[in-house]
């Protein structure tokens, strides 16, 4: 394989402790492994990387993002540090400016420092952020990467980062060229479980294809897979109560027949888990009305999840109401089958109760109920915070939605010519936990938790007491995981180089003379204060609503006039 230079091969492996031949590295190949967990994915590098060089081959780490918080994550630190000393490891930096680079310059760059390093040799090269470093890849790139490899015997491991749930789009661009991957695989989390999932994976025993295995972190910080036995395997034999289908009245609009084949119940969520007791894969059909309590809906749900098993199918039928977007993702991860939205048809409602029929809940329990809603909820922080806090709460609740998978967006709103930030914020009203803004000097960030891209307008709209074209120039929004990372990051990159205000102080006394309008003193036409800021106007008084006069009706007291 090695003519040209008659390197010897050499072959190391993922640090997937459980799991082989299928973590096999043979040199002279290419792998690429997609991400949709951070903690995950740093395991998987680190431990791999103190792997190699604990069995005296030298290793490389080309990484497009910050090594030590990748090494902090991982908790691997112990392990790694010595293979530094001994010079065993190399981790190579990508530079500023990389990303206004050609496909064709990228690789050239990306050749010559692993030469210039003198880490062409019987390598294992793991790129970290491969779909940034490789973001045009093709059949020419690939090749020729390959071919390097396999002339100077290296390992050539890509991993493609993507926040959340999102990292099947990483693996979309080279999907095409699979032919030139010896191994492509995906680290998958979702509702708390992850799993380890093998599109296809060469080694000495043959191939691996399409192949799921259940992932755990050890109590070390390593990656575990777990085998699943053959009894799991087995088809599960059909249980008698298959078609029985358990409803609550409520979940049926006045004027909607009540199928006669179901058994309808009483509304008492609190009751229903002894209604259905010894139940093994019936069909529990809840309902979410304006009066409907979501935490006493939410513990029915988790109570009958817990208490049946995963056979148990649960719908909930929106009538006349409808769940926040996080509280819909939170009904999924405590054992909801089916949420039907309230604007689906009462034909359609039964046709998707049916539909159910011989599903199995897919995801890992929550511990506890209390333990689900403590990881589902945001922090308890809603409003402006300055920018320090600002950053530090959005990248916490940015790690908490990765578990739950729900969709976050941020916004960045550039302040209309002549405004400064206070201007805009003081009209900023925030009520939900997790919804969170504040500003640096020409433009105002709003970041909402749970909040699809299309809905984000109509909230901007609720969020701001005057119109959002009036207050702000226009828009960018940060709508994927990583999109709000980067965001954040260059939010903060900004905050540390310069001097971002801080207007804690002011908006709290906004918020107060609010509440309470006797404390409030005479408007001033300015008011000096310290900071880049350096003038401050108090907002005009409210417009007073006023009809308009019809034609005809003097709008004035008429006065006759005479001629002198």
């Amino acid at each position: 394989m090695f003519s040209d230079n008659n390197i010897p091969s050499f072959g190391c492996k993922l640090r997937l402790e459980g799991l082989s031949p299928a973590a096999l590295l043979l040199s002279g190949n290419i792998y690429a492994v997609a991400e949709e967990d951070d903690r995950l994915a740093a395991s998987l590098i680190w431990g791999t990387l103190a792997e190699n060089c604990g069995n005296g081959n030298s290793s490389c780490l080309v990484s497009l993002s910050d090594p030590e918080k990748t090494i902090a994550a991982s908790a691997l630190e112990e392990q790694i540090l010595p293979y530094f000393e001994n010079r065993k490891l190399t981790v190579l930096e990508a530079g500023s400016g990389i990303e206004k680079l050609s496909a064709k310059a990228r690789l050239r760059r990306f050749v010559e420092e692993l030469q210039h390093w003198k880490l062409a040799r019987r390598q294992l090269i793991v790129v970290d952020g491969a779909e940034l470093l490789f973001a045009e890849l093709n059949i020419s790139v690939l090749h020729t990467l390959r071919d390097w490899a396999e002339r100077h015997g290296s390992i050539l491991l890509f991993v493609f980062r993507q926040g959340g749930h999102n990292s099947n789009e990483a693996l979309d661009g080279v999907v095409r060229w699979a032919q030139c991957f010896a191994g492509m695989a995906r680290i998958k989390s979702r509702y708390g479980a992850a799993s380890w999932e093998i599109f296809h994976w060469f080694n000495p025993g043959g191939l691996v294809a399409n192949k799921t295995f259940p992932l755990r972190c050890g109590p070390e910080g390593l990656l575990e897979v777990i085998e699943e036995s053959n009894s799991s395997m087995q088809a599960v034999e059909p249980a008698v109560d298959e078609t029985q289908i358990i409803a609550v009245r409520t979940a049926f609009l006045p004027k909607e027949t009540m199928p006669g084949e179901w058994r309808i119940v009483n509304d008492d969520l609190e009751a229903m888990p002894a209604l259905v007791s010894g139940a093994v894969a019936a069909t529990v059909v809840l309902s979410f009305t304006p009066s409907t309590n979501f935490n006493l809906v939410a513990r029915c749900v988790f109570d009958l999840r817990k208490q049946c098993g995963p056979r148990l199918k649960i719908v909930i039928r929106e009538v006349n109401s409808r769940f926040r977007y996080s509280q819909e993702t939170l009904a999924v991860r405590l054992g909801a089958n089916l949420i039907v939205p309230a604007e689906i048809s009462y034909v359609r409602f039964l046709s998707l109760t049916s539909m159910v029929q011989g599903q199995v809940f897919p995801h890992n329990l929550p511990a506890s109920y209390e333990k689900a809603l403590a990881d589902a909820m945001p922090e308890q922080e809603q409003g402006y915070l300055a920018p320090e806090d600002f950053t530090r709460s959005v990248q916490t609740i940015l790690e908490r939605s990765r578990v739950l998978n729900v969709q976050n967006a941020m916004v960045r709103l550039p302040l209309a010519y002549g405004l400064q930030p206070f201007d805009a914020l003081r009209y900023c009203t925030i009520k939900r936990d997790g919804d969170l803004c504040t500003s640096d000097d020409t433009n105002v960030y709003v970041f909402l938790y749970a909040c699809r891209e299309s809905d984000i307008d109509k909230t901007l709209d609720r969020l701001f007491g005057l119109p959002v074209s009036e207050l702000f120039s226009t828009e960018e929004r940060y709508l994927t995981a990583r999109g709000i990372e980067e965001g954040i990051q260059e939010f903060e990159d900004r905050r540390l180089a310069g001097n971002f205000p801080d207007l804690t102080i002011e908006l709290a006394a906004i918020a107060e003379a609010t509440v309470r309008p006797e404390r409030t003193a005479a408007p001033l036409a300015a008011v000096e204060q310290k900071g880049p800021a350096t003038v401050r106007y108090s907002a005009p008084p409210p417009a007073v609503r006023r009809p308009l006069p019809l034609r005809g009706t003097p709008t004035l007291t008429d006065v006759s006039v005479t001629n002198s």
